[in-house]
C-alpha cells in the first residue's frame, strides 16, 4: 500500500476531534427535518403495514416482499427496514419526528464510517477528513435522509462500510470472519446492492497483493451469509433476481440510456443544485444527443482514472470500484419507472467519489479556504433542500414544477387529496395524469376510486374497466387483477351480485394469489347467501394471508349470521387485534353485544364505529334498534 503523502502524528488535534465534528455537522445540518410529514411510500409501509403491529409480524416481515402487506408481487426484499419500522413504531408510534431522528443518526454514522474507513485504507487523517466532510454535507444525500423509506439505502452504506472497515482493522482471522459475515448479511437483508461488498473486498485483497490463501476464512463467511440470504430471498420471493426488469428494447437504446444515465449521476454530485424526488429521464434512442455524448466521454474517463489508480497501487481504485459496483443496478430499472432514475441510489457510490475528491485535494491555506467555501455551500443547499419535504401537497406541487411530463407525480398527488377527501381536487390531478399518458393504467384506476367516493359506482366501473385492460396490454397483471377486484366492489354496491362474483373470479384467474379478491368474492358469496362457499373464500384467505384482518371480520360476520355468538366475537376481536380502527369491525361487534342481550356493550360498539366512520349504516341501524339515537 503506498503511504500517505504526509500522515498525521498520533493524537494531533486533527485525529481527536475530526470524528466528533463529522458527527455533529452531520447531525446538525438535518435537524430542520424534524417537523417534516410522511411523504409517498411512508402512509403504506407505516400505517397499512399490519406486519408492523403485532408481534408474530417479524415472521412475516422475512418470509414475503416489501410489499406482501398490500396484496402485491416484487422482487424487492427489505426485511431490515421492515424491522426497524416495527421497533420504531413502538418507540415513536406515528410521529414522524422519531422516524427523521433514526436517520439523521444513520447518516451521521455512516459519516463516520467514511472517515474511519478511508483514514484506515489511505492512511491520512487530511484525506480521510476531506472525504467524510463532503460526504456529511452533501445535498444528494437529502432524499436518504429526508424520506423515512430511503432507510435501506441508509442501513446497506453502513453494514458495508462496517463490512470494510471491520476486515480491515481486525487482526484475529476467526473473528474477523465472523465480523465480516455478519456486516454483509445485515447489508443484503437492507438492499442488493450490498453484493458490492466482496467485490470491493477482494480487489483490496488483490491491490495490496495479500495471499488470497490466508483470506479464506473471509471469503467462506462471505459465501455463508450470501447463501443464507439467497435461501431468506428464495423462499420469501420465490426468485433471485427481479422478473422484467430489462425492457423489451433494441440493447442500443439500453446502452444509450445507460451512458445519459451515468452522466446525469455525475452531474448530481458535481453540481447538486437541482434536486427533485422524481426526475425525468427518457429513453435515448440515439448516440448523437449531448447527455450520450457526455456521458460516453465521463464513462472513458472514469475506466482511464480506475485503471491508473489500480496500476500505481493507489487505494482511491477501491473507492472508484465501490462507485461503479454499487451504482450498477441502478442502470437495468424498468424503462416506463418514473424512477428510472433517483438521487438516493447515489448514497452509497458518492463514498467512492469523495474518498477520490479527498485525496486529490491540494494542500495549503488557499486550498482549506477553498474547501470550507465548498463545504459551506453545499451545507446551506443541503439545509434549503430540507424544507422542500416539509409537507406533501407542496413537495408534489414543487416536484410537478421540475418535471411536469411526469403523469406518476400528479398520481401521487391525487392519492394525497384522496386521502384526505378532497375529491375535487384528487378528481383534477388524476384526469392531468391521463391527459399526459392516456395508456397509463393507474390514473384510470384511480379515478375509478373517486367516482365510487362521489357514489357514482357505473362512471367508476367504466374507469375501471379501461384501467384493467391498459394494465393487461402492458403487460401489468397485478394491477389488472386488482383493478378487477375494485370493479367486483362497485358491482356490489350496485346490488349486482353475480356481476360482482364475476368480476372477483376474472380477478383471481389472473392473480390467484390476490387474498383481497379472494376476500371480497367471500363477501359477495355471504350477500348472496352462499355461506359454505363463502367460509370456504375467506379461509383460503387467511390461509394465504393469516394477517388479513377483512378476512377475520368478514368470517366473524358468517359466525353472526349462523348464529354462533362466541366464534363470531373471537374472529371479530381478532379482526380488531390486526385493525384497531377499522369501523365496521366495531359495528359487527355491536352486532354480537346486542344479539347476546348486552345493550350497553352493543352501544358502546356502534359509537365507536361512528366516530371512526359517521356514515356508517350498520352502526347507525344498530343504535335506531336499541333506541339509542346518536
Amino acid at each position: 500500500m503506498t503511504a500517505p503523502a504526509n500522515p498525521q502524528p498520533h493524537g494531533s488535534p486533527l485525529e481527536r476531534w475530526a470524528p466528533a465534528a463529522i458527527v455533529a455537522l452531520a447531525f446538525v445540518l438535518y435537524l430542520n427535518i424534524l417537523p417534516n410529514s410522511f411523504i409517498f411510500d411512508d402512509w403504506q409501509q407505516l400505517f397499512e403495514n399490519p406486519y408492523l403491529r403485532q408481534a408474530d409480524g417479524l415472521k412475516r416481515i422475512f418470509t414475503t416482499n416489501v410489499w406482501a402487506f398490500e396484496d402485491k408481487l416484487t422482487a424487492y426484499y427489505r426485511p431490515l427496514m421492515h424491522v426497524t419500522f416495527f421497533a420504531a413504531l413502538r418507540w415513536f408510534g406515528y410521529n414522524p419526528a422519531g422516524y427523521h431522528v433514526l436517520s439523521i443518526l444513520l447518516h451521521a454514522v455512516c459519516s463516520l464510517l467514511v472517515y474511519a474507513l478511508v483514514k484506515r485504507r489511505a492512511g491520512d487523517g487530511r484525506v480521510a477528513l476531506v472525504a467524510a466532510l463532503l460526504f456529511a454535507v452533501h445535498p444528494v444525500h437529502t432524499e436518504n435522509v429526508n424520506w423515512i423509506s430511503a432507510y435501506p439505502d441508509l442501513q446497506v452504506t453502513l453494514f458495508v462500510l462496517l463490512g470494510w472497515l471491520l476486515y480491515l482493522k481486525i487482526e484475529r482471522p476467526w473473528w474477523r470472519a465472523v465480523a465480516v459475515g455478519a456486516c454483509f448479511f445485515l447489508a443484503l437483508l437492507a438492499k442488493e446492492i450490498a453484493v458490492v461488498l466482496p467485490v470491493v473486498i477482494i480487489a483490496d485483497c488483490r491491490l495490496q497483493i495479500a495471499d488470497f490463501r490466508k483470506a479464506w476464512r473471509d471469503f467462506a463467511a462471505l459465501a455463508v451469509a450470501l447463501g443464507a440470504y439467497v435461501a431468506l430471498r428464495m423462499q420469501a420471493l420465490g426468485m433471485l433476481l427481479p422478473v422484467g426488469q430489462m425492457q423489451r428494447v433494441p440493447l442500443s437504446e439500453r446502452i444509450y440510456t445507460s451512458l445519459a444515465l451515468f452522466w446525469s449521476y455525475c452531474g448530481k454530485l458535481v453540481w447538486p443544485g437541482e434536486l427533485n424526488l422524481f426526475i425525468d429521464a427518457p429513453v435515448r434512442d440515439t448516440f448523437w444527443s449531448a447527455p450520450v455524448i457526455a456521458g460516453t466521454l465521463a464513462a472513458v474517463a472514469f475506466a482511464a482514472a480506475l485503471v491508473w489508480f489500480w496500476k500505481k497501487q493507489q487505494p482511491e481504485a477501491l473507492g472508484l470500484l465501490l462507485f461503479i459496483g454499487a451504482l450498477a443496478p441502478a442502470f437495468t430499472l424498468p424503462y416506463d419507472d418514473m424512477n428510472m432514475m433517483a438521487e438516493r441510489y447515489l448514497y452509497l457510490p458518492s463514498v467512492g467519489v469523495c474518498w477520490v475528491v479527498g485525496r486529490r485535494w491540494p494542500r495549503g491555506r488557499v486550498a482549506t479556504a477553498l474547501l470550507l467555501i465548498v463545504a459551506a455551500a453545499l451545507s446551506a443547499r443541503t439545509v434549503v433542500r430540507n424544507l422542500d419535504w416539509r409537507e406533501e401537497v407542496a413537495f408534489y406541487q414543487k416536484t410537478i414544477a421540475k418535471s411536469p411530463r411526469l403523469a406518476e407525480v400528479r398520481v401521487l398527488l391525487g392519492s394525497v387529496y384522496l386521502r384526505r377527501n378532497n375529491l375535487p381536487a384528487a378528481l383534477e390531478a388524476f384526469q392531468d395524469a391521463v391527459r399526459l399518458k392516456p395508456r397509463l393504467a393507474e390514473p384510470r384506476n384511480n379515478l375509478g376510486l373517486v367516482y365510487s367516493r362521489m357514489n357514482q359506482s357505473e362512471r367508476a366501473i367504466e374507469e375501471f374497466t379501461l384501467s384493467a385492460q391498459l394494465a393487461i396490454e402492458r403487460g401489468h397483471p397485478y394491477a389488472a387483477a386488482r383493478t378487477f377486484s375494485n370493479i367486483g366492489i362497485e358491482y356490489r354496491r350496485l346490488g349486482r351480485t353475480q356481476d360482482a362474483i364475476r368480476a372477483y373470479d376474472r380477478a383471481l384467474e389472473i392473480e390467484p394469489r390476490l387474498v383481497g379478491a379472494r376476500n371480497n368474492r367471500g363477501y359477495a358469496l355471504l350477500a348472496s347467501g352462499r355461506l359454505t362457499e363463502a367460509e370456504a373464500d375467506f379461509r383460503r384467505t387467511l390461509e394465504m394471508e393469516p394477517m388479513f384482518p377483512m378476512a377475520h371480520s368478514n368470517l366473524g360476520l358468517l359466525f353472526l349470521m349462523r348464529g354462533d355468538l362466541p366464534a363470531a366475537e373471537a374472529a371479530l376481536q381478532e379482526a380488531l387485534r390486526l385493525s384497531p380502527r377499522d369501523p365496521e369491525t366495531f359495528a359487527r361487534l355491536g352486532d354480537v353485544a346486542a344479539k347476546k342481550g348486552d345493550r350497553l356493550g352493543a352501544q358502546e360498539m356502534y359509537r365507536r364505529a361512528l366516530e371512526l366512520a359517521p356514515e356508517n349504516q350498520r352502526a347507525k341501524a344498530g343504535l335506531v334498534r336499541l333506541g339509542a339515537g346518536r
